[in-house]
């Protein structure tokens, strides 16, 4: 009986053995080719190429080699068994686009492009890369398809039209291939370049074809204003506010640091807070509140607005402040500088120490070539050895007039 015991068992181990062998066998075989598939540490040899044949991720990776070698016929056909062992790999199809190009294939390169852009639809991943093949191929609908699709989604903007902008080559053409909603991105990208000419033909067609959206309109007004378009950023801003002369001169309104409106920048330091007071303006309604903590000898100028005006006319500036233990010798003052013109500078009077809401005035006469005065609150550096400046200053219901001369009938 042990004898049959131990017959039988060794039947078991030989029948295994006999089992497992080829099954070792085949998962060497497999394996081999697997571990180069995992660690993608290709040899780039021919056996290797005949072995992995089969593998898609193997082919793509042999093309891109043959790609860098600049073997394009070599990668077309590594591409192109990848893509008939994977038929959705998109990347591959791209890439086999490329290669088509590349040997003079244009039009099978186009064909390829159709079917991948058909076949993604409106998936994000690939829009660019079908974008720029298209531009590559001049495929005109396309094109502007992806162009549109990212815009729209604000995917790669800035290569999106960076592409739009070299196929084209020109505002009206580029116009012409973006959807309406769209512009507003690509007046955006204008003036980042400060394309001046560019961007106000484009704001004339957004104007013509969108509601107009506050943001990108105050943009476009800065815009005009920095770069000294004041007649046009004026006739935009009367339209949109109603305003005409100081805007927002009593502070009804949180000043927005854009356009013709208040403009104030806050200290780095903490030298001085500006902000807007709901009852602590002239007559118990909003105003302007400066404060100054004492803690510097500040150079101030970081309160103020750009006012548009008809040159060559007699103004007077009249506005109300009042202040609170201003210290040192220099206190606040208001001054009107040429904007966009050099030789225009002219001062008010200093505010000092405490005392109740007065309302105080600068006349003023802009020269010819001046469209644009700046209308600011300054103080001056102090030479004195307490220069650290100190105290509160409230400002309200700034106005600009034109004088009219008065002529005796007698």
């Amino acid at each position: 009986m042990p004898t049959a015991t131990r017959l039988n068992r060794r039947l078991k181990s030989i029948t295994a053995a006999l089992l497992l062998t080829p099954l070792g066998l085949w998962l060497v075989a497999y394996g081999w080719p697997q571990q180069h598939l995992y660690y993608q540490d290709y040899q780039f040899d021919d056996a290797e190429a005949r072995r992995l044949s089969s593998h898609s991720k193997a082919m793509l990776a042999y093309g891109d080699h043959a790609w860098r070698n600049l073997a394009s016929d070599q990668a077309a056909g590594f591409y192109r068994r990848g893509v008939q062992r994977d038929v959705l790999n998109m990347d591959g199809w791209l890439k086999l686009a490329r290669a088509e190009v590349a040997r003079g294939r244009v039009e099978q390169s186009r064909a390829i492009l159709s079917f991948v852009a058909a076949t993604v639809g409106h998936t994000s991943r690939w829009q660019s890369s079908i974008a720029l093949l298209a531009h590559e191929l001049e495929a005109e609908d396309i094109f502007r398809q992806s162009i549109n699709f990212l815009l729209i989604r604000k995917l790669d903007i800035d290569t999106a039209l960076t592409l739009l902008d070299v196929h084209y080559g020109n505002v009206e053409q580029s116009l012409a291939a973006l959807e309406a909603v769209n512009y507003s991105v690509y007046l955006t990208w204008l003036m980042r370049w400060g394309r001046l000419a560019d961007a106000r033909r484009t704001w004339e067609q957004l104007s013509a074809h969108q509601p107009t959206n506050e943001s990108i309109l105050l943009k476009y007004i800065d815009f005009l204003i920095l770069n000294k378009n004041i007649d046009e950023a004026q006739a935009i801003w009367q339209a949109h506010t109603g305003t005409i002369g100081v805007t927002n001169g009593g502070f009804e309104q949180q000043p927005s640091g854009m356009g013709f409106d208040w403009r104030a920048h806050p200290s780095p330091d903490n030298y001085w807070k500006i902000r807007r007071t709901m009852a602590e303006g002239h007559d118990h309604t909003a105003g302007l509140k400066v404060v100054f903590l004492g803690k510097a000898n500040v150079d101030f100028h970081h309160l103020y607005q750009i006012v548009p005006l008809p040159p060559g006319t007699d103004y007077q500036l009249t506005f109300k402040w009042r202040g609170v233990g201003l210290t040192t010798d220099q206190g606040p003052c208001i001054d009107l500088e040429g904007y966009d013109c050099m030789d225009f500078y002219q001062q008010g009077p200093m505010l000092l120490g405490s005392t109740d809401w007065r309302e105080a005035h600068l006349e003023f006469t802009p020269p010819p070539d001046c469209k644009a005065v700046r209308l600011r609150v300054r103080r001056k550096t102090s030479s004195r050895f307490d220069n650290k400046i100190q105290g509160t200053l409230w400002l309200d219901d700034f106005r600009i007039a034109p004088l009219f001369n008065q002529t005796d009938d007698g």
